[in-house]
């Protein structure tokens, strides 16, 4: 998401290729080339006799997920004589090879991207002169591919053959020192041998598996030395390494080697092996260190080095995975003290079906539970959401061990089916870990308003709130809203339907106000009908927001037949629509995000609209709006799901009907649950602009011309407009966008900064009358107006002196008036915007008033934008950058996309490559840049809140930016990486369910990343780790990319889904959640700095779940559509209703 709020500094960086150079790291495995007295021939076939002086390398390792031992046999040898290095392959045909007839038909070539199809590559840096990097590919069809830093028209000097059968194929590849000239071979060499087994489509293993494909590489020592050393593969249930001393030279060596391993379940280590072994002259010493273990994963390093110096001759690690016999899983809810091993049982034949599992809690061989589970007794449905019945009959047994100290523990699983030999096992591990430090923490749930909110006050059965006034006349629901001073309503909100064939005719027997506080107020009400009672609760908080529980009772004979919410609100505030989409299906002629077919914008005037449950949707227009929200359909009893919510045409109002029951409930007395929030929420800032205007206007001018819908051009006052004396001009081609808001404003001089009173041109379009005002006190005084202006002039302007006198000018008219618009206060923290829903074909200020307004550049033109006609349908594109001299003060910012390390005084590495810049004097200084937001890369944990490999980074980071009066910004995403020990330790009752991957980080810390459920112990925890950052790094803001939507939910371990009548299970939408986790880092925030930022980025801006941000940021939806459906044209999809929809400033309390 582009970030630009005033003046986001954009950070993006050039080509990743280019940053891993300037972040190299040899840290992974080590490796000897030896001295070949022969130069081995390259025709393809590995000769045993001319490749027997070479190191043989094999425990090639899956790069994702979890660098496992490939079951696909790969193995390689590397060796050098004074003219070249020597490298093969030996690889292992994968069980169904990738099609190779369409690469066998190619001519051979030397640039391409062979890696998506069967091939093998070779890696050869200079860690001292980083960008000296070296790549060769070569497929299993022949075909060669080779790069000096990324460069594809560098063609080194080298050769490779390629031979194949139906088991495997190989290749022979004689690379000169000639050709890598910048690799010195007396140093250790940066290294990395990969084999993409079946192409693109196949898996990609590695030699050294230390983090991605081109950042952390493996050593390789280029050497005399002629002792061999080459392992093998681990035996059946087992594991360590056989591995191979063979001494070609004339002394004798002495080598120490070490072999450990643990079991990566439960961290308990297994082996751990160090001996010395001696290889007199010409000497071939075998050794084997393998040991039998139970089924498992084990993590398991090999280091062998040479006793005489110390030097590591060869360090390999990998995981073991020793099969089980039983397709098992375990699932850990440690918050809850629960274990949940379960076992998939086939179930294909009647034998199968009287088979009996048993479960054994056990430590150190000690049985603490057990319990035995008939297969039979088990249904084959399952409330699992990961369940499919292809894996066959689920059998799971949950542990209670509370009762079980910290510590390791084994579950045995035997499974007996009568008719067989024998039982079978399977094994799994844990370790219990201590109680997690602030899963219970209670940080900022204290009960206090926050700024700039005002507390509630109640008078009677009113409950006033900043800027909104509810009565509860008669019910727990609103009788009348007064918003802004506006009635909204046509009608009381009310529970509409039918029941015993009746209308619903509901009568109040009690509404009182109860738990009045500064924070919130309760009401409760009780409401009756033949067969029926309703007992509503509604809680009211300091920014509007109103939760209702209800809880419905029937009478037993009562049959209902419908029961429904209906809202009535005035037409005038029911022009626009947001919703959250019920599909993201998008394309030509699909807008996105669309409810129903219905897309974010316009509110149809003419017809009704109806569509599916949708958990936020927001009627308003520009000033004004009403929210409905909701988590689930949990206890509605709805046949037509396809109308869950209706809006419906009355003759001056719109009706949001939303409809709980529309068939007989199965249960009489259930419970449901939904919310309100009116908006605008809270006052407008001050200082914020709505980043929307600029990114929607910025970020893609730098590309390439656009089609430009009518819409906001913005400029900065800032040596733009003279305050003393001057003009200001539009030139418009008369065509009128349909733009509901009347009068239009066509030129605003925005002071943002609050220095002066806005300067407005609003044309009544109803009553023709184009004026000249400002804006005080929420009223546009008028300086002067035109009367009878009842079409759009082709040109617009306004003139001011020095004399305190004022010109309108409109096509041939004019109107001249009294008064003072700027006067001597500075135009530094100003803008200056031309909207009104027209299309604008040039503008222009100069610095002396203009009795004739040119659109040509003269001695006292400040401003000259012209725009050119592009397409002929009525779209315009600037043809120069409307905001690119923007340097006036107040809210802005930079984006950077992540470091590696710092160097002296200031200057960083930055993921652009970029060295040897100060960059924090530069945005300072240069960029006025008040604010950096540092992309996610600050933490190796994609998502998460805290870092340890960046520690010293991130606070040296922060040292230099504060030195330099700026403020960082740290970047949320809305998923949790899997590297994380807390995703590892705690993911079964964190991530929302089913488990699904929102994201693949590859570039810096490889990982893939869950979405998760920001509730209960998991969002104490999370809310701890938010004041360790403000405590520990002194951050001053957080900004949330996504997090302010509640994801689809179906663990029931954090308290999401429901069952419906039939025990389906359904997910949740945990919004209530959701909010409490933003109110409570806004109150975390703010206790340690009064201005810490809350800014979310949405594709939906939600009042309901982070009214309390500062911020809410929005437009990406429409680039990505753009870019899979309108050629990277954002204009053709993003029109101006859906533009005023989606980035409702106001109505979330930023300046339009």
């Amino acid at each position: 998401m582009y970030h630009n709020n005033a003046r986001w500094l954009n950070v993006m960086g050039y080509f990743f290729f280019f940053w891993v150079l300037c972040n190299l790291s040899l840290a992974g495995n080590i490796a000897t080339c030896t001295l070949m007295s022969q130069a081995p021939k390259i025709d393809g076939k590995i000769d045993e006799a001319e490749w027997s002086e070479a190191s043989r390398l094999t425990g090639f390792v899956t790069l994702i997920p979890d660098k496992r031992l490939s079951k696909v046999h790969t193995s390689a040898y590397i060796g050098y004589d004074d003219q070249a290095v020597y490298v093969a392959f030996v690889c292992q045909q994968p069980p169904h090879p990738q099609s190779k007839s369409v690469w066998r038909t190619l001519k051979l070539i030397t640039d391409g991207d062979l890696w998506r199809t069967e091939s093998v590559e070779v890696l050869l840096v200079d860690p001292k002169e980083k960008t000296n990097c070296y790549h060769f590919i070569v497929s299993s069809s022949g075909h060669r591919y080779d790069e000096f830093n990324k460069d594809r028209k560098w063609n080194g000097q080298w050769s490779s053959a390629v031979q194949e059968n139906e088991k495997e194929w190989s290749v022979e590849f004689r690379i000169p020192f000639t050709t890598i000239e910048k690799i010195n071979r007396s140093e250790p060499v940066g290294f990395n041998m990969l084999r993409n087994i079946g192409g693109e489509s196949g898996q990609i293993v590695t030699w050294s598996p230390t983090g991605d494909l081109f950042n952390d590489f493996g050593m390789l020592n280029i050497g005399s030395n002629r002792v061999i050393h080459s392992f093998e593969p681990t035996k059946k249930n087992s594991i360590g390494r056989r591995f191979v001393f063979a001494n070609k030279g004339d002394d004798t060596h002495k080598y120490e080697y070490t072999i450990t391993s643990i079991r990566q379940a439960d961290k308990t280590p297994v082996q751990d092996t160090k001996k010395e072994v001696t290889i007199e002259p010409k000497q071939t010493v075998e050794v084997d260190e393998t040991i039998a273990l139970l089924p498992g994963k084990y993590e398991t390093a090999l280091v062998i080095q040479n006793v005489s110096d110390g030097k590591v001759v060869l360090k390999q690690e990998w995981v073991d995975n020793l099969p089980q016999e039983l397709n098992v899983e375990l699932r850990k809810y440690f918050f809850n003290d629960k274990v949940e091993p379960m076992v998939y049982f086939p179930v294909k034949s009647n034998e199968a079906q009287k088979g009996v599992v048993t479960f054994r809690l056990k430590q150190e061989n000690k049985v603490l539970y057990a319990k035995k589970i008939e297969a039979a007794k088990v249904s084959m449905k399952s409330d699992d959401p990961r369940y499919k019945p292809e894996m066959g009959k689920q059998i799971k047994c949950l542990f209670d061990i509370s009762r079980c100290d910290v510590g390791s523990y084994t579950i045995e699983i035997e499974s007996y089916v009568p008719g067989e030999k024998k039982s079978k096992k399977a094994w799994l591990y844990f370790n219990k870990p201590p109680k997690l430090v602030g899963s219970d923490s209670q940080l900022g749930t204290e009960d206090i308003v926050p700024k700039p909110w005002l507390p509630v006050q109640v008078n009677e059965k009113t409950v006033s709130v900043w800027g909104r006034k509810y009565e509860f006349a008669d019910a727990a629901l609103p009788t009348n809203i007064l918003n802004q001073g506006q009635n909204v309503l046509a009608d009381k909100i009310q529970f509409t339907g039918r029941c015993n064939n009746q209308p619903l005719a509901l009568k109040t027997i009690k509404t009182q106000m109860v738990d009045s506080k500064e924070t919130s107020c309760t009401v409760v009400s009780t409401q009756r009908a033949p067969g029926i009672k309703i007992d509503s609760t509604s809680l009211v908080e300091f920014d509007g927001f109103i939760k209702v529980d209800v809880e419905v009772t029937l009478s037993p004979s009562s049959k209902l037949d419908r029961l429904s919410l209906e809202i009535p609100i005035k037409d005038e505030y029911a022009t626009l629509l947001v919703a959250n989409p019920d599909t993201n299906e998008r394309g030509q002629n699909l807008p996105w995000p669309n409810w129903s077919g219905t897309p974010n914008g316009f509110l149809p005037k003419d017809k009704d609209v109806s569509g599916p449950f949708t958990d936020y949707l927001w009627i308003g227009n520009d000033d004004l709006g009403f929210v409905w929200s909701c988590g689930s359909m949990e206890n509605w009893s709805l046949k037509n799901k396809k109308e869950a919510i209706r809006i419906l045409k009355q003759n001056d109002h719109r009706v949001l009907q939303v409809n709980f029951v529309d068939s007989q409930p199965l249960k009489n007395k259930f419970k449901f649950y939904f919310l309100l929030q009116p908006t605008p929420v809270r006052p407008p800032s001050k200082n914020d602009v709505i980043s929307n205007v600029y990114y929607y206007y910025d970020f893609y001018y730098d590309k390439k011309p656009m089609n430009v819908p009518p819409g906001l051009l913005i400029y900065p006052g800032r040596g733009n407009l003279n305050p003393r004396r001057g003009s200001i001009g539009m030139s418009l081609d008369g065509t009128l966008e349909a733009y509901s808001a009347d009068p239009s404003r066509l030129i605003w001089i925005d002071f943002i900064d609050g220095a002066g009173s806005d300067v407005e041109v609003l044309w009544d379009r109803k009553n023709g009358i184009l004026s000249l005002g400002k804006k005080e006190g929420g009223k546009h005084l008028k300086l002067a107006s035109l009367a009878n202006v009842k079409t759009l002039p082709q040109v617009v302007a306004v003139n001011w002196n020095d004399d305190n006198t004022v010109e309108l000018l409109a096509d041939e008219k004019s109107a001249k008036g009294n008064g003072v618009l700027f006067g001597t206060k500075p135009l530094d923290g100003t803008r200056l915007v031309f909207s009104g829903g027209v299309y604008v074909k040039g503008v222009v200020t100069n610095d002396k008033p203009q009795s004739v307004i040119s659109f040509e550049n003269t001695s006292d033109t400040l401003l000259l934008d012209r725009l050119t006609h592009i397409t002929g349908n009525k779209a315009f594109v600037p043809q120069t950058h409307p905001i690119k001299s923007a340097d006036q003060p107040g809210f802005s910012g930079g984006r950077i996309y992540g470091f590696k390390e710092f160097l002296p005084d200031g200057k960083i590495w930055l993921s652009s490559g970029v060295e040897n810049i100060n960059w924090f004097e530069k945005w300072r200084k240069v960029d006025h840049v008040d604010y950096i937001l540092f992309h996610e890369y600050w933490s190796e944990y994609d998502g998460f809140l805290r870092t340890d490999k960046y520690d010293a980074a991130l606070r040296k980071f922060m040292t230099y930016a504060h030195d330099n009066d700026l403020k960082v910004i740290l970047h949320i995403v809305s998923v949790v990486g899997d590297t994380a020990w807390e995703f590892q330790t705690y993911g079964d009752e964190i991530w929302a369910e089913p488990k699904r991957c929102g994201y693949h980080r590859t570039e810096v810390d490889p990982q893939y990343s869950y979405y998760d459920s920001r509730a209960g112990k998991w969002q104490n925890y999370l809310i701890y780790l938010v004041e360790k950052l403000i405590t520990d790094y002194d951050i001053d803001g957080l900004y949330f990319d996504g997090l302010a939507y509640a994801v689809k939910d179906m663990n029931r371990w954090h308290g999401a889904g429901y069952f419906d009548e039939n025990g389906t299970l359904h997910p949740t939408q945990q919004v209530v959640e959701t909010r409490n986790y933003f109110k409570r880092i806004r109150n975390v925030g703010n206790k340690y700095k009064d201005d810490f930022r809350l800014d979310i980025h949405v594709a939906v801006p939600n009042a309901v779940t982070a009214s309390v941000a500062d911020s809410h940021l929005t437009g990406e939806q429409y680039m990505m559509l753009a870019d899979l459906a309108y050629e990277g044209d954002i204009r053709k999809c993003l029109s101006l209703d859906a533009f005023r929809a989606n980035c409702v400033g106001k109505q979330l309390g930023f300046r339009p």
